[in-house]
Order: C-alpha cells, then structure tokens, then sequence
C-alpha cells in the first residue's frame, strides 16, 4: 500500500466517525494525528505533542494552516501530493480567526481544546488509528527493525567508565542520524537500577550493569525498548530477576486474544506476578499499552471498553527492581502476536509462555 492510497483508507475512516458524532470536519494539530493521516510532521518543538502547523479537513477543502515560515516547505515536505492547500499567515496573525473564517456555520471537531470546536479525546483518536493499516504495519516492521540497529551499534561501542550522560550522548546521536527523535531517554546503572524505576542519566560511571531507554519515532510511530548491557559474568541472582520480566512479558503475549479488555490483561498481569513469586510488585510500574503514532494510548487502554484486536502495537513493559524488558510487539491475524523489535544479533532468551517460545531479548553481556 502507498502512502496516497493509505492517505484515502485513513480519510474515509476519519470522515465515517465524523459523521457518527454529526460533525462537519477536524482541526487537527496534534502530530501523532497529523503523522498517523498524512504521513509527515508537522513539529517544530521536538518536546511538545502538538505541532506548529495545523490541518482542518471540512468538505469544502483541505487546508494547511501555516505561518509563513513554515508553509512552504511543509506543503513541498511534509504534505506533498495529497492535495491539501496551503493557508498561509503571517507570524503575528491570530490562526484561531482564520480557523473561524474557513468554518463559520459548521461543527468542526478538534483534537485539541479548541474555542468554538468540539473536544475529540484520546479515545475518539485511538478509534481512528486502530486497526493499523498495511501501511502502518510495514512501517511499524521499519521502525522496530532501525530501533534495533542503533541500540546493537551503542550497546556494543559503550565500556565500562563511561557515564551515563555519555552513553545518552551516544544513544541519542545514533537515534538521530537515524532519523529518529526521542521522546523519552533513560539511562541508569549498577545500584541506581535497584532504587529506582526511572533512572534519568547522571554523571555517574558506569561500573558493571546499565540499562538503556528510548522512546524512539521516526515516520511519527513509535518504538519504546529498552535494552541491558552486563560488562563481565551476569551474576546468578541478576539473571534470574531478568528470566522474571521475560517471562511475565511473554505471559503477557501470550495472553492477547481478539476482543479481551485492557483490564482483564492488567488483571491477569497482576495474578502472574504473584504466581511467579512477586506478589505486589506490579504496582511498581505501569505494564504497558498500546502504542504507535502516539507514544503511548495509556487513557483509551485504562477505559473499560476498551479492547485488544488484530492490527495493533504495543509497548508492553514489565520491571523489578535491577531489570526491565520493552519491546515493540505487534499483534495481526496471520502472525499473531510477536515482538518486532529484535533483531538476529541480539542475543535472546527462549521462553515458554501459552503454547509458544517467546524469543525475548537477553542482557548483552560484553
């Protein structure tokens, strides 16, 4: 599937629960809304969910709506081909009165709290971008297979000594000339791994053990992994916690079937974790959710109808104190579920979990 044809399946899905809330168009300006339809970006500010240039969408026409330094290299960019028009302004020029101008008399939605628009939350969205599409399975694949290679190229160039900080330098540096930005980065090691869950990256060298941690996207979909590295034997105690959080990630997995609620999961998560000796410590950290244009769709997985069903990501992600392992995983009708982001040089740890072995990724030892 191209991106044109993809671009129209996505339209007629978005025009079909327009109509179903009576509304004559969308103001989107989130950028995993604005990725998920067009395929481009539309960010200025790597930190922020919305962008700088916005799309509203009405059956009058497409428009781009764009200050003047942005417009006409997101119309040649970002947005070429797809037949939207570029609505240029001036940097000083309120958008919001332009926004009125093009929908006076209409109920427009918007995915951001907008004067004059109807709210559309997370879970209108999520609505709108599961199931995943051919297009968006292939560039799951894509994206889960590059997340891969520039964690094999860090983990194997860091050494004992090197600080946190450093290996983040290198973490990001690889993502980025990968195409990647981060959403979120993460590097702990030794006993900062044992204290705590979220380990920001310190001054601190790196003695034997470190743990790393992108919330990598490029094409707007992302991969959440986290990767250990062990410089010397891993000592017995570590890689039994680490056979833990394998097992109950491929528990986990093995879990999904279409239609199940998120909840039943997070229940039947909760009675693993006591069946394999950790009682409480689910409590800890969140377990996960389905991910994708949005780094993570943690208010649509936590409502109660909400349901797990082919064509979906997920960042699943178990820990205890010391270890953690997060993967991008996939679940489509032919495959069923799998993790789609390890590649064949990383080492893997065989377990069985339902009726299949799960290939979870191993520490590195070095």
């Amino acid at each position: 599937m191209d991106r044109q044809t993809d671009y129209d399946l996505k339209l007629s899905r978005l025009w079909d629960r327009l109509e179903a809330r009576k509304l004559d168009g969308v103001y989107i300006t989130r950028r995993a809304n604005f990725s998920w339809l067009t395929g481009g970006d539309n960010r200025i500010f790597l930190n922020h969910p919305t962008g700088s240039s916005s799309l509203l969408i009405t059956r009058k026409g497409k428009y781009l709506l764009a200050a003047v330094m942005d417009g006409a290299r997101m119309l040649e960019e970002e947005v070429a081909g797809l037949g939207i028009a570029l609505f240029s302004h001036t940097w000083f020029e309120n958008r919001l009165e332009i926004l009125d101008m093009l929908t006076r008399g209409m109920h427009i939605g918007s995915d951001t709290p907008t004067p004059g628009c109807e709210y559309l939350d997370e879970p209108f969205w999520a609505g709108v971008h599961f199931p995943l599409t051919e297009f968006d399975i292939a560039v799951a694949r894509k994206v889960g297979a590059e997340s891969d290679a520039a964690f094999q190229k860090v983990c194997r160039d860091i050494q004992p000594g090197d600080s946190e900080r450093k290996i983040a330098g290198m973490l990001m540096g690889e993502f980025f000339s990968q195409g990647f930005y981060a959403s979120v980065m993460l590097v702990g090691s030794d006993e900062r791994l044992y204290k705590f869950r979220h380990c920001l990256p310190t001054e601190k060298p790196v003695d034997k053990l470190v743990l790393m941690h992108v919330a990598g996207h490029k094409y707007g979909f992302h991969a959440n992994v986290t990767r250990m590295v062990h410089f010397g034997q891993i000592p017995e105690e570590l890689h039994h916690r680490f056979r833990v959080v394998s097992t109950l990630n491929a528990m986990l997995l093995s879990y999904l079937e279409p239609g199940i609620p998120f909840t039943v999961l997070g229940e039947k998560m909760k009675e693993a974790y006591n069946q394999l000796g950790w009682g409480d410590e689910w409590k800890g950290h969140v377990q996960g959710f389905p991910c994708g244009y949005e780094t993570c769709y943690d208010n649509w997985a936590s409502h109660p109808d909400a349901l797990a069903g082919y064509n979906q990501a997920y960042d699943w992600l178990q820990t205890i104190p010391g270890v953690k392992t997060e993967e991008l995983s996939l679940f489509t009708q032919d495959k069923g579920a799998e993790i789609i982001s390890v590649g064949s040089d990383w080492p893997v740890l065989p377990v069985q979990a339902g009726d299949k072995t799960w290939h979870e990724p191993d520490i590195l030892t070095r």
